[in-house]
């Protein structure tokens, strides 16, 4: 049986379904950047590139967003909170490597227009989580928030 070795890879057959030979030791390119001033990398994921049951590193930063009307109850134990809005979180950005540090799913989430709705990013002094309002918008590459959810 021969066998052909790579960087990191060393292959026990010469058997096309055989991954060792089959993965390239070079990283493969994102294949679906975002439209527009967007740079987001791969707004569509690139499930080929992950083994069966290789675990994956996610990053996910968030959006806080408030419903109109939506304020804590008088019986709340924190006294500054009452009468305050409720906020939430939903999915700003969502960013997916497989052990090869692949890019399989990098995308910022667009929210429809709600007047109703309060939307505000996270803010931390001295921080910067990378999410800035105008990567958010569809004209920039955004996802609908239904999909990439």
């Amino acid at each position: 049986m021969s066998t052909t070795v790579f960087d990191k890879w060393v292959a026990v057959s010469e058997d096309a379904s055989n991954l060792a030979e089959t993965n390239p030791t070079n990283h493969r390119l994102p294949n679906q950047p975002a439209c527009g001033k967007g740079i987001a990398t791969q707004v569509r994921p690139r499930f080929e590139l992950l083994l069966p049951g290789e675990p994956i590193a996610v990053d996910i930063e968030f959006e806080d967003f408030s419903r109109k009307g939506e304020v804590y109850g008088e019986d709340r134990e924190n006294h500054d909170q009452r009468g305050r809005p409720i906020w939430h979180h939903r999915i700003a950005w969502i960013g997916v490597v497989n052990m090869k540090c692949e890019t399989v799913l990098d995308v910022f989430a667009f929210y429809p227009v709600d007047s109703n709705i309060k939307a505000k990013i996270p803010h931390a002094p001295g921080k910067d989580f990378g999410v800035k309002k105008h990567l958010l918008w569809s004209d920039n590459g955004a996802v609908d928030a239904q999909i990439v959810e």
